[in-house]
């Protein structure tokens, strides 16, 4: 599957992470308020390099199952958030999550816009049949940024990941490919050539 993937969205770029992202990704792994809704707690700080190095190693394995990309904004290289697509190993679906941003940066406000751009690479040159993501059922305000998504709710998860010291019910979200509706870059994204290591089935197995 090529490597490494650039998803061009205009004033909008997601590319791959990179050993200079550290600090970048020190700040949103290691804030205990930006990771609040996340399915992880938050790192310390000496446990991110640890992270970085586990996102490139998966970004190199073949087939490869995790798209964890920088978002970057209006030219700059600079990460300014970061999100991630799952391929699962049966039925081409995929679980789209991960979004977190750099507060005062000028990501903020793109993150719904970042998040269908992958979308749409995943619908596009990954032929995925099925995205679908969840929140928690304490976390109202993402049911909006879901509908914005192209998502419909669908169905509950009882306690499906645990962070703070607690299980989590998580709500699920979904779109088919052919009921996703791209506009814009998206189009163009979605008509790139479709990577020969997915076959018809999808992955082989999980990386």
């Amino acid at each position: 599957m090529p490597f490494p993937v650039t998803i061009d969205g205009g004033d909008i770029v997601l590319r791959e992470l990179c050993e200079q992202d550290l600090p970048a990704l020190t700040r949103l792994y290691t804030d205990a308020d930006l990771t609040q809704f996340m399915g992880f707690d938050k790192l310390a700080a000496d446990q991110v390099p640890e992270a970085l190095k586990a996102h490139l190693a998966a970004a190199r394995r073949t087939p490869r199952t995790q798209y964890t990309l920088a978002i970057t904004v209006d030219g700059a290289p600079d990460l300014v958030g970061v999100v991630r697509l799952l391929v699962e190993e049966y039925g081409r679906n995929a679980m789209l999550g991960g979004l977190i941003v750099i507060p005062e940066s000028p990501g903020v406000g793109r993150g719904v816009t970042a998040s269908r751009l992958l979308m749409a690479y995943g619908f596009g040159p990954l032929a995925l049949h099925r995205i679908w993501g969840g929140r928690r059922t304490d976390y109202l305000r993402m049911h909006e940024r879901m509908t914005r998504l192209g998502l419909v709710q669908e169905g509950f998860m009882r306690e499906l990941f645990h962070t703070h010291g607690v299980w989590h019910d998580v709500v699920s979200y979904s779109v088919l490919a052919h009921e996703w509706k791209p506009d814009g870059p998206e189009v163009s994204i979605m008509e790139s050539t479709v990577p020969a290591a997915l076959s018809a089935s999808g992955p082989a197995g999980l990386a």
